[in-house]
């Protein structure tokens, strides 16, 4: 009743509400018009009624202290030598550097290095796994035809496929003439497996005087090459690692001869890879020779 007066006072009257007004009022002191709660209170009241009591919180258990951190163990150490045992990077660091100075001709590491092969070939002891590879390929850079043979004969009595991979991957790091020539034709004969040859070759051309005869030999045996892999990966392979280091444009003129003249099918990206490559070479080599050569003279005096 209340809403429906307010409303009526509000708004324009119109013909009839008169009479309306007029019984209002006339009976007002009788009417007791409570207005509506506040809406607030109304929302207060419904969520009285309908909310559950709140349990009382937990109270909250105080955090253990962080656990002071343990002191590292001491690395373990060389029964022999009492010292700490080198890490795996001190390891891959160690044959990494001891392999570039044997190539480089250091006379002590190649000295250490025939000694430790000589100890290993006659049983004494036993080179550890990591300095196989450097210590071969360091004592092969300075080889002759005895030591040659004797890598042979390591590689024919290794029971292990690795073991025969480090020993014949290593061959290719002579520099004699003679034997890089016997390498590539332990390459290709039977005592080498088809998937290991490639990788035979390749270290042949990983030094300057075997890149040359890496390059000769495989334009005298591309065919054979191709028809035992069949054009796959391996021979592109091959061809990216025999040319991509020669640096002059001579080189590059004549690489790029050979396969325009020798399609070899799925090796063409390679080939013009390999021709970019040479032909960068050879421009660097131009711009910075000289001031390469006078910064390693003087480094040397």
């Amino acid at each position: 009743m209340g809403f429906f007066l307010g409303a009526l006072e509000d708004r324009q009257p119109f013909p009839g509400d008169q009479l309306i007004l007029r019984q209002y009022s006339e009976h007002r002191q009788y009417i007791f018009i409570l207005p509506p709660p506040p809406r607030d209170r109304q929302l207060k009241a419904r969520e009285t009624e309908t909310r559950k009591p709140e349990r009382p919180k937990a109270r909250e258990t105080e955090k253990p202290k962080a656990r002071e951190t343990d002191p590292e163990p001491e690395s373990p150490r060389d029964p022999e030598t009492e010292s700490p045992k080198p890490q795996h990077l001190d390891t891959l660091l160690r044959s990494l550097v001891l392999g570039q100075l044997g190539m480089y001709g250091d006379e002590a590491i190649v000295g250490e290095a025939r000694r430790r092969l000589g100890a290993h070939v006659a049983n004494a002891s036993t080179l550890p796994a990591d300095l196989r590879s450097p210590v071969y390929k360091t004592v092969m850079s300075q080889a002759d035809e005895k030591t040659f043979d004797q890598m042979l004969k390591l590689y024919r009595e290794a029971d292990l496929h690795e073991e025969k991979d480090r020993i014949s991957r290593s061959l290719g790091a002579t520099r004699d003439p003679n034997l890089i020539q016997r390498v590539l034709q332990f390459a290709i004969s039977d005592e080498v497996r088809n998937q290991d040859t490639v990788f035979v070759i390749i270290s042949v051309a990983m030094t300057a005087p075997g890149r040359s005869a890496a390059w000769a030999f495989f334009k005298k045996h591309h065919e054979d090459l191709v028809d035992r892999y069949e054009g796959g990966y391996l021979v592109t392979r091959l061809i990216k690692y025999i040319t991509e280091n020669f640096a002059t444009e001579e080189m590059a003129s004549e690489v790029e001869a050979f396969f325009q003249e020798r399609l070899i099918p799925g090796t063409e990206r390679t080939v013009q890879q390999s021709l970019e490559t040479i032909r960068l070479n050879a421009a660097w080599l131009q711009r910075d020779q000289d001031a390469i050569k006078k910064y390693l003279t003087e480094l040397e005096g």
